[in-house]
């Protein structure tokens, strides 16, 4: 029976050594989720955006080479080109990006920045 002890306790603290790391970066994530609320809580309402702002969020942004879709059938119309933009923010990383942003090319935003 105290074999049978031993052996069940030394499962049990197998499986706490595996399950200690999880728990740390769990609390780590944790944390960095409520470092980002308390700065999202602090500029509740930005008037005008500044460095200082953009920095305080944002870790980097990554931008990638552009990339022809469709090239063009027409010598008078555009290529439709994509180019991915991944923003890291600061305490959360990386949000995940949606289909129709992903979707979205270079030729709409112009259409939409100049229909403004």
């Amino acid at each position: 029976m105290l074999t049978k002890y031993e052996q069940e306790q030394a499962e049990l603290n197998a499986k706490l050594d595996e399950l200690r790391p999880m728990l740390a970066e769990t609390l780590e994530q944790t944390q960095n989720a409520d470092r980002f609320l308390r700065l999202v809580r602090r500029i509740t309402e930005i008037d005008t955006l500044t460095a200082e702002i953009v920095s305080e969020f944002i870790e980097k942004i990554v931008v990638s080479e552009t990339v022809i879709v469709t090239p063009r059938r027409f010598s008078h119309w555009k290529d439709e080109k994509r180019q991915e933009i991944l923003i890291v923010y600061n305490y959360i990383g990386a949000m995940p990006m949606l289909e129709t942003a992903e979707a979205t090319t270079i030729e709409t935003r112009e259409k939409i920045i100049s229909a403004t």
